[in-house]
């Protein structure tokens, strides 16, 4: 998930990276927006789920992952998974920017 990794982090403040089994761990910051995104290759398709870091119910990638919060990525390859999840980090950022200012 070189590549996944490579596209998520280049924009981020400050990021974390773990290896959990089969699944790869970042805990990322975006426009002072923290989010915990895990991901993995899936047998037809690559994965990745977003949550709020606060809202996250564990940083273990597995339990995350059945969650019933955040949101699910699906992508044909690291790349098209990366870019897709950044569309969604945006939306993500903007909504929670809305929320908290009132707009």
């Amino acid at each position: 998930m070189e590549e996944f990794t490579r596209k998520l982090t280049e924009r981020a403040t400050r990021t974390i990276r773990e290896m959990q089994g089969p699944y790869l761990m970042l805990l990322v910051e975006y426009c002072g927006v923290k989010l915990l995104i895990c991901g993995r290759r899936g047998e037809h398709a690559y994965i990745a789920k977003i949550h709020l870091e606060e809202d996250a119910p564990s940083l273990h990638c597995g339990e995350v992952e059945y969650s019933p919060l955040g949101l699910y990525v699906f992508g044909k390859g690291e790349e098209d998974l990366a870019l897709k999840t950044l569309e969604k980090i945006h939306w993500v950022i903007k909504s929670r920017k809305n929320l908290l200012c009132g707009a």
